[in-house]
């Protein structure tokens, strides 16, 4: 997986907090990770069930190849 800070920018000005009205933008976190179709649901319901946590947006994608290049 891969885990790296972004520049968070909202779709719609009600969902700005303070800081991304005065920045323009918000801390986000961006958590990539590569995982089979059977095991989704119980990342998906691991994630949920963390407590005081913000709201997870995510992108599903398949992935045509991987690998690594030396």
């Amino acid at each position: 997986f891969t885990l790296s800070a972004v520049d968070g920018f909202s779709q719609k000005h009600q969902q700005y907090d303070l800081t991304e009205q005065v920045q323009g933008y918000r801390d986000l976190l961006r958590l990539e990770i590569s995982i089979s179709k059977e095991h989704r649901d119980k990342l998906f319901q691991l994630l949920s069930d963390i407590p005081k946590r913000e709201r997870f947006h995510y992108w599903e994608y398949p992935i045509l190849s991987e690998g690594h290049i030396d």
